[in-house]
């Protein structure tokens, strides 16, 4: 029987993640990993194996903790242009708080380290799942009428992806908190006919 882990997983990953998402994968060292997560450095290596294979497991975690409830209400069956409206205002509201200065995890590391595999497939999951949760939402407005005419649902959920990524990115330049709100204003304005 193996020896019981004396750190809680869950909160040295949230700790890892903060760190990662802060100064990015090549600027974090071991020793600060060590330092940030209180977890000493043969336990990390027992329970990762790596530097990489912590930064991917800190990736899944951000997946599954802070996209999935960005994204929670555009994966609704009944999601509409109310949801997608919340979501892009929760962007631009993050854009504008200390942590929008961070940008997102998974976009920073698309442009990091985004050649790598393990990477890269963690990225195409992230668009993904901000894809499809969009399409949802634009195929049910686009099935009550809703939007803009001559606009396909998987089309719009592509441009309104590229924009919250843009936003994302913008979000991290001094200035760019100023952008952010009135680009996803525009984009929002570019799918629907009513601003709701």
């Amino acid at each position: 029987m193996g020896r019981p882990r004396k750190y809680d997983p869950d909160r040295a990953l949230d700790r890892a993640m903060q760190l990662f998402w802060a100064r990015g994968y090549h600027e974090t060292t071991l020793s600060d990993l060590v330092g940030s997560t209180g977890v000493q450095r043969y336990s990390l290596y027992a329970s990762f194996g790596s530097k990489d294979a912590l930064f991917h497991a800190v990736l899944d975690h951000y997946l599954e903790t802070v996209v999935a409830r960005l994204l929670a209400g555009l994966h609704r069956k009944d999601a509409g242009l109310g949801e997608v409206r919340r979501f892009l205002d929760q962007v631009g509201t993050m854009a504008d708080s200390g942590a929008g200065a961070k940008g997102c995890l998974i976009c920073n590391s698309s442009v990091e380290c985004g050649d790598k595999r393990e990477v890269a497939a963690r990225v195409a999951r992230y668009q993904s799942l901000l894809v499809d949760g969009l399409s949802v939402a634009l195929g049910n407005s686009h099935r009550r009428g809703e939007l803009r005419a001559g606009l396909e649902p998987d089309e719009g959920a592509q441009f309104l992806a590229g924009i919250v990524v843009a936003a994302c990115v913008l979000s991290r330049s001094p200035t760019g908190s100023d952008l952010v709100g009135s680009l996803l204003g525009v984009a929002l304005r570019a799918v629907t006919p009513v601003l709701l």
